[in-house]
């Protein structure tokens, strides 16, 4: 069980420790028309407009009440048993670290000598859920950035970012960049009763 660090202190990026990708990483390095499957990230968020993204499962956070469950729509799974082995044991791990059920799950690219422009994740359901960034493929120049912490994420590397701070990402590689995003939801945000305005 974590210590819950509220999203209002100013911390930036937090590391977690490692997580066996090998499978994941192998099978992500053939990914071609996979990266055309599901377009709406990139052409309904100007700041993620040069990005490409492959959905393991998805949530509407636009529309979420935080007075009602999350409902979450499985996309995909990979190819290979030992990526899905993979895969089932991050997901076992985060959900346990943070009692809670995860949200959402995306591979996303972030191409050659491209940009996430800085930016804060808005809507309830990414306030109130934590969000884990899992490097793939990276390399030495690219860089991640929280407020004025900047750094370079490690391939298997589990970090948690805090997305109600302004953040940004920069691949000044000639070599795409691929980290895993997975959202969870604590399970006591469920039980969330919204005071006020």
């Amino acid at each position: 069980m974590y210590k819950r660090l509220k999203k209002d202190t100013k911390w930036s990026i937090i590391d977690l420790g490692k997580f066996k990708i090998d499978s994941i990483k192998s099978e992500v390095l053939q990914f071609s028309e996979e990266w055309n499957w599901f377009t709406t990230r990139q052409k309904t968020f100007y700041t993620h407009r040069d990005t490409q993204m492959f959905p393991i499962c998805l949530s509407d956070e636009t529309n979420w009440d935080p007075r009602n469950d999350v409902e979450v729509t499985q996309m995909n799974r990979f190819k290979k048993e030992e990526s899905n082995f993979e895969i089932d044991s991050i997901f076992s791990k985060l959900k346990e670290y943070y009692s809670g059920e995860i949200i959402r799950c995306e591979v996303v690219k972030l191409p050659a000598r491209t940009s996430i422009r800085t930016h804060v994740d808005g809507g309830p359901l990414l306030h109130y859920s934590r969000r884990v960034h899992i490097p793939i493929i990276t390399n030495e120049n690219v860089t991640f950035t929280v407020m004025s912490n900047t750094i370079n994420m490690q391939e298997g590397t589990w970090y948690e970012i805090n997305n109600q701070m302004t953040h940004a990402a920069n691949n000044n590689s000639d070599l795409d960049r691929v980290h895993m995003i997975i959202d969870i939801l604590p399970n006591d945000m469920l039980q969330y009763t919204k005071i006020g305005d």
